[in-house]
């Protein structure tokens, strides 16, 4: 299960940084608003999906912003569960998988 999740945290990234271009200059206090956080991945009870939190701040109301996502174990679904003002963290499967 621990070699389970560090491969689900290694795919994490990957995913993460393959949607990000790389910039080749100096960060700088703006980009602070274009980093992503992950957190509390949560693997369904078949094992075939991951929910996790991904937070980001917003700049115009100067708060930080979290919804739950999913991705298919192998990587080829990724879906928003949740997109409202409010921050969705922490995301628990049933025991029936829902």
């Amino acid at each position: 299960m621990t070699q389970r999740l560090g491969i689900l945290l290694a795919l994490f990234c990957s995913t993460l940084s393959a949607q990000t271009p790389v910039a080749h200059r100096p960060i700088g206090p703006g980009d602070i608003y274009r980093i992503r956080s992950v957190s509390d991945p949560q693997l369904s009870p078949d094992g075939n999906w991951v929910a996790y939190s991904v937070s980001s701040a917003d700049s115009a109301k100067d708060k930080r912003d979290a919804n739950i996502w999913m991705t298919s174990w192998d990587g080829t679904q990724t879906l928003q569960l949740t997109a409202t003002p409010e921050n969705e963290t922490s995301p628990r499967w049933s025991p029936d998988g829902r």
